[in-house]
C-alpha cells in the first residue's frame, strides 16, 4: 500500500517539473533571451495619480501627442522587447537601454481608441509613482498589446506551476488546494491587479489587417 502512494507521489512530482518547464514551451521560447522584439516610438511619459484607470490613461495619451506636435519634435524611436520578466525600452539608434519594466509592475494597458498605432501602459515604480508610457507602434498595437498579454498569461503559469512542484516536494499538497502562495501571500496578489482584470482596448482579430476606417473596435475585459 506505502509503495503504491509512493510511486503516486513521485509520477505527480514529475508530472508537476515537467508542466513547469515543458507547458506552453514553443509558445515561451519567443519571450527568451533578448525578448520578442516590436518596433516603435516613443510619444512620452507622464506621472499619473493612479494605477489603472482608462479616461485618465487616454486624456494623458492626447496631452502627451498634442505636446509632441506642439513643439514640433521627432518621436524617439525605440524598440520594445518583451521577455517573460520585463518589458524593455531601448533606444532604436544607440541600442541604449532607456528603461527596464518589469511585468508584474505593469498594472494596465490601454489602446487609443482613435490610433490603432498607438498604446499605453501604468509602470508602478519602486517609490509609488504610477509612470503612464504612450508608445506609438510600427505595426498594429493591438498586436503588442496581445503579445505582452502572452507573456503576462506565460510567466503567471511559470510561477504557478514552479510553486505547485516546491509544494508536492515537499508533499504538503492537498485536494483542497486552490490558491498557490509564495511566502503566505496568493500568487494573485503577488502579481498584484495582473491577476485580477486588465482592460485592455482592441479591435477583433479580423481588424487587425484591415484599414482603420473599416474597423470596429470593442473593450475587453481580459483576465491575466
Amino acid at each position: 500500500m506505502s509503495n503504491t502512494v509512493g510511486t503516486t507521489l513521485t509520477t505527480k512530482e514529475e508530472e508537476a517539473k515537467t508542466t513547469t518547464t515543458t507547458s506552453n514551451g514553443f509558445h515561451a521560447k519567443k519571450f527568451e533571451g533578448d525578448g520578442l522584439p516590436f518596433k516603435a516610438k516613443l510619444i512620452g511619459m507622464e506621472d499619473l495619480s493612479i494605477d489603472r484607470d482608462e479616461k485618465i490613461c487616454l486624456d494623458s495619451m492626447f496631452k502627451l501627442k498634442a505636446v509632441v506636435r506642439a513643439r514640433g519634435e521627432h518621436k524617439q524611436r525605440i524598440e520594445l522587447n518583451i521577455t517573460m520578466s520585463a518589458l524593455k525600452v531601448i533606444d532604436d539608434a544607440t541600442k541604449a537601454q532607456i528603461a527596464i519594466h518589469e511585468i508584474e509592475r505593469i498594472s494596465f494597458v490601454v489602446i487609443d481608441p482613435r490610433d490603432l498605432h498607438a498604446f499605453g501602459y501604468i509602470y508602478n515604480t519602486s517609490d509609488g509613482r504610477h509612470q503612464f508610457w504612450a508608445i506609438k507602434t510600427e505595426r498594429v498595437a493591438a498586436v503588442t498589446v496581445l503579445a505582452l498579454k502572452e507573456a503576462f498569461e506565460l510567466a503567471f503559469e511559470q510561477y504557478t506551476n514552479a510553486e505547485k512542484a516546491e509544494l508536492l516536494n515537499e508533499s504538503t499538497v492537498t485536494s483542497s488546494q486552490s490558491d498557490v502562495s509564495v511566502n503566505g501571500s496568493p500568487l494573485k496578489d503577488l502579481f498584484g491587479e495582473l491577476s485580477t482584470v486588465t482592460t485592455i482596448t482592441t479591435t477583433t482579430t479580423k481588424d487587425l489587417f484591415s484599414s482603420p476606417s473599416s474597423s470596429n473596435k470593442n473593450k475587453q475585459q481580459i483576465q491575466t
